[in-house]
């Protein structure tokens, strides 16, 4: 459900996905701290890991400001195709039960490369937008490629984009 428009305000983020055994994942500490779901519920599938790919060129990993309102240079746009998961592909990859995601159509412009896939938002995203699906999702690449072995270097570095 979008919210009211009068008490609506902006929502702009800046995440961090990280690839783990071939599997895609959002790093959501405060959704895990929350005792919302496991590391499963966080599991990015059926297209999303494709457009994870692209924005991250392949590294395996990528930091993204994603916004309902625009962004400053934008990689990607996702637009709100439909209702709908996909249960044999959320049954391979073992993400967690849910009920429900919406689908996306999505156009990534990578180092001049066009990209257009459908991507697949579960539940976690409506979470994090607090409570609804936007419209439309502008996707802006931050940084991709990083490396941090020790927790104390991804604090810095989580503290430098300022988290």
């Amino acid at each position: 459900m979008r919210p009211d428009i009068n008490t609506y305000t902006e929502k702009r983020f800046t995440k961090r996905f990280y690839k783990e055994g071939g599997l895609w994942y959002i790093d959501l500490p405060e959704f895990l701290n929350a005792g919302l779901g496991t590391k499963a519920n966080l599991l990015m599938v059926d297209g999303s890991d494709k457009m994870l790919d692209i924005l991250s060129r392949n590294t395996g990993e990528v930091v993204v400001q994603f916004s309902d309102c625009g962004v400053d240079t934008l990689h990607a746009r996702m637009s709100i195709a439909e209702d709908g998961m996909n249960p044999l592909i959320l049954a391979e990859t073992h993400h967690a039960p849910i009920t429900h995601g919406r689908y996306y159509n999505t156009i990534a412009n990578i180092d001049g490369q066009t990209h257009t896939l459908r991507t697949w938002l579960c539940p976690v995203a409506e979470w994090v937008f607090g409570g609804y699906y936007p419209k439309t999702i502008d996707v802006e690449v931050v940084s991709h490629g990083v490396t941090t072995t020790t927790t104390t270097e991804r604090r810095t570095f989580l503290q430098r984009l300022g988290f």
